[in-house]
Parts: C-alpha cells; structure tokens; sequence
C-alpha cells in the first residue's frame, strides 16, 4: 500500500462508524461553479490557524506543548506538507481558492504581478473556500491577517463570503499599535500588553465561536497569526524566556561549498555578526509563537465548554516555511529548499486517527477542497488540488499524486517600501486588465518537483538541482551533474507539464510517473 502510517491507528471499520457524514465526502474534480450542499444531519465546525513563515525544520514547534498535545498527538500529522510556492501572498491565494500559482495568476506580494489589488481585480475574491461555505449556509469569520497589500484604497472592505471579518489594516505586523478593519470599522489597538494581537485574536475567536453557536450555525474560521514573521515581536508576558535559545546549526548552516547551487543570490560566508543576529531572531520567532500555542489551548476550552470541540475540525499549518543561515542563505525564504516549501500541516478532527503520521504528498493547494470536502460542499471545476480526506481514512486513491509543484516568480518578496507601496490606490490602478501585460508574460524564474525521495529544480537560467532526500536529506549534494541526461529531461519535462496544468488535469499529472522517472520516483527499479 502507498500510504504508510508510522504510528497505531485505529482500524478503519472502527472510524467508519464515528466519522461524520459530511466529512467522509470526497470533493468531485470537476464541481460545478455554484456550490451544492450536502444532505448531512449535522455539519462539521472548521477552525484553520494559518501561521506565516513559520518553520518545520528548524526546531520552532518543539516549543510549543499545546500544538503538540492538543492537536498532534489528538489528531494526525503530515510528514510530506509542502507550499507550492514559498511566497507569503501567492501561497495566501492558493490556500484560498485551491489553485497552483500559474492558475490564479498571483505571482508575488505586490502589484502588478501579485498582491490583493490584483486579487481583486482579477475577481479571484467572487470564488474562495469563504465564498463556497458561506453559501451553502456556514458562519464564515477571517481574523488576522489576510492577503499582502491588504485593504488599498478602502480601508473599510471587506471580501466577498466572510461573515466575520477582522484583519490590520496598518501595523500588522508590529503585532502592537496597530488598526484593525472589524466588520468594515475601523478601530486602533495600542501598545498595552492586552493589545497584543494574538491575544486579541483569541478574544475575537471565542466570539465568534460562542455567536455561532447561538445562531446555530456550523462555521468555519480561519485565524491567521502575523507570529512568527519578521520583526517576530513576542507578547510582553514572553520576552524574557529563552534566553540561551540560539538558530539551529543544521548540516546545512553556513554550508561550506555551494558551488554545486544556484548562482542566485551570490552566497558568502555568513559572518560572525550575522549569526549573531540570526540567534536573536530565532529566538524572537520562538518567542512570538508561545502566544499562539496558548491561542490553541483557549480555543480548544472555548469549544470543549460549548459542547463543540467532537464536532470540529482543526487544521494548523504555515503559508510557507523559512531558512536561518542553511546554504548560506541569511534569513527568508523564496526557494525551493526544504527549509522553505515544507511546513507543518497537523489535521484534529471527528474519526482522525490520534498520534498518526501520513506520508504521502499533501500541498497548500488541497487545503480549500479538503475544508469543502468537510463541509460537504462541491468545489469549482478550476480547482487543482484534492481533499486530503482519503488518506485520513486510510484509503489513499490509486491516483494519488507523486510529486508536488512548488513555483517562484520574479520579484520574489519585495522589500518593506515597495510593499507600502503596494497598498495604495497606484497599486489597485496597477493591477487593472490594462496594466497587466507585463504579468502575463512573467516565466517561472524556477519550477520545482518535491518528491517523498527527491527534490528537482529547474531554473530558468537553464540550471538544474537534484537531491536524494533519502540519503542526503540536508539537500548538500546536487547530483544533476552525474545523473543520466534522459532522466534530467523527463524531470524537465514533468515540472513543464505541471506548471501549465489546470483544475482535473493537475491531478492527473502529478499521479503519472514518467517511464525514465519510475526509480527515481519509487525507488524500485
């Protein structure tokens, strides 16, 4: 069988029996436009906690208890999670409407090739996860943060399908002295310990759980934490903890020859100071992120005294994953590397297996079919990625995908003056149908393949990276050079078709593995 699940699970005659209705629905390829309810006694409650920038692979979540007790070791967790594109705003977008980069045309964080301006413009926000449940009869709340460039000229919008809506419109990411847009008012928060956003976020989430439940709604609420990202400010109650915490010194810390990687950025060795000042930002990340384990803990009370927490499902996760000096490179993200496209992806739930782990390929691009799925609602037929339901119910389809696309675009993240630019009514102008022509003829500046054995890139400046994640998972050896010339194009060949599926086609792609590809993929000759 091709899933392999490393911890007990129970057997699936068992959790056949408590599973929900609703959620043993698997979402069609090919849904109409306008979602259609499913017939179902009771629907599941959702609660999604988007974390941004947040890293797998560098020890942050070990921190964090309440991740772990509450929703790892009660629910299953995703050991092969990638983003498809490493980016905040694009990966915002995929997870909204359940699409790869190439498909909703979000290319970076700011206009004209990315940002909310050009979400809008482009009409993306009319047919979002948001959108679909709202319609089919769910209390819908966003709370935090929500897409790069966010609001422009209206500070008071607020995008279709959301009926709860609280996001920063300036500030953010400050996490103190910042504006809220709250259900289209505009209100400032200070710089009192009380106002720190998490918590605020907490408070707000309570709300609404307790509003829905009066309206006797089933909801669905995504919380979006601005912790851990840069400038990582830890809630006051937090700053003095860690005091020792230094960034991990992975195999791949100040990696000593990266002559084999790409030529961009140039790479240096990092200096002492560097490293200094990567140490204090680990441990800011970290600290930032012990508001959000208490965030889990509150949350999970608040549904346990309202008699809803069997009936919900959590899914916690990160827009994108992030590096601390692995392969030279200081602090961010945007590649391809491990560090960047792998992320935490934890799934809580009626009928899910507790303490399991999944291996199988799952990406940012299933989380607005599998959150339908759930809700038994039909997604759209331009939807690429694919409910994740089946593999937590131990029944991985024979289809399922082999590889997972990950894309980069350039302009990559911009530096904070050109996102303060982005936010503006140049930017809504900018991302208008006649101001577009230069994004559409915007090419991969890479498209990767990210295997369970390997990773590829191909880069458009005509080089290529291959590692072999079982033997050197640290990615320190590219072994492109040595490898047979016809398995390189296959792999060419294979990220090509990727980067110009679509919708049902995606799906098919990515489960084919071309001939040449069959060792490499599976590792059996």
């Amino acid at each position: 069988m091709h899933l392999r699940v490393l911890r007990y699970r129970l057997p699936f005659r068992v959790r056949r029996t408590i599973l929900l209705a609703a959620a043993t629905l698997v979402v069609g390829a090919a849904g109409a436009a306008a979602p259609m309810l499913a017939q179902a006694p009771s629907r599941p409650n959702v609660v999604l906690i988007l974390a941004d920038d947040l890293d797998l692979l560098l020890g942050t979540i070990d921190h964090l208890p309440n991740l772990k007790r509450l929703l790892a070791d009660s629910g299953t967790t995703f050991t092969n999670a990638t983003v498809s594109n490493s980016v905040c705003c694009p990966s915002r977008a995929t997870l909204l409407r359940g699409q790869y980069t190439h498909g909703h045309r979000i290319y970076t964080n700011t206009a004209p090739a990315g940002g909310h301006a050009k979400f809008v413009a482009l009409g993306r926000d009319s047919s979002t996860v948001a959108v679909w449940l709202r319609q089919a009869g769910y209390a819908t709340g966003l709370l935090g943060k929500y897409l790069n460039g966010y609001p422009g000229p209206d500070r008071r919008y607020v995008p279709p399908g959301w009926s709860t809506w609280s996001s920063p419109v300036a500030g953010g990411y400050e996490m103190l002295g910042y504006t809220m847009n709250e259900n289209g008012q505009t209100r400032a928060y200070g710089r009192a310990p009380e106002d720190y956003i998490t918590d605020v976020l907490l408070r707000q989430a309570r709300d609404f759980v307790r509003a829905a439940g009066e309206a006797r709604k089933p909801f669905f609420l995504k919380i979006a934490t601005y912790a851990p990202h840069q400038p990582a400010t830890p809630a006051p109650r937090h700053a003095h903890l860690l005091p020792e915490l230094r960034a991990p010194r992975t195999p791949s810390f100040n990696e000593a020859d990266v002559a084999d990687k790409s030529a961009e950025p140039a790479r240096p060795l990092i200096a002492a100071r560097q490293l200094a000042r990567l140490d204090t930002l680990h441990r800011k990340r970290v600290l930032s992120m012990l508001a959000v384990d208490e965030m889990i803990a509150g949350l999970v009370s608040t549904l346990a005294e309202r008699g809803q927490l069997a009936n919900t499902w959590f899914i916690f996760t990160s827009d994108n994953g992030f590096h601390l000096g692995q392969h030279r490179l200081v602090a961010g993200k945007t590649t391809a590397y491990e560090e960047d496209v792998r992320v935490p992806f934890i799934v809580r739930g009626p009928g899910v297996a507790r303490g399991a782990r999944i291996t199988p390929l799952v990406e940012n691009v299933d989380l607005a079919p599998t959150i339908a799925a759930i809700a038994g609602v039909q997604v759209p037929a331009f939807v690429d990625g694919r409910s994740i339901l089946p593999l937590l119910r131990d029944e991985t389809p024979a289809s399922w995908r082999h590889v997972a696309l990950v894309e980069a675009y350039p302009g990559g993240e911009p530096d904070a003056r050109a996102m303060r630019r982005g936010q503006g009514r140049r930017a809504a102008r900018m991302a208008a149908p006649a101001a577009r022509a230069l994004e559409e003829r915007l090419q991969p500046r890479y498209a990767a393949l990210r295997g369970e054995r390997f990773s590829f890139v191909q880069h458009a400046s005509g080089q290529r990276e291959l590692y072999d994640l079982v033997r050197d998972p640290h990615q320190l050896e590219n072994v492109a050079a040595r490898t047979d010339g016809a398995v390189l194009e296959a792999l060419e060949a294979w990220s090509r078709a990727m980067s110009a599926c679509e919708g049902s086609t995606c799906r098919d792609v990515s489960s084919r593995i071309p001939a040449p590809l069959r060792a490499l993929v599976t590792g059996r000759r």
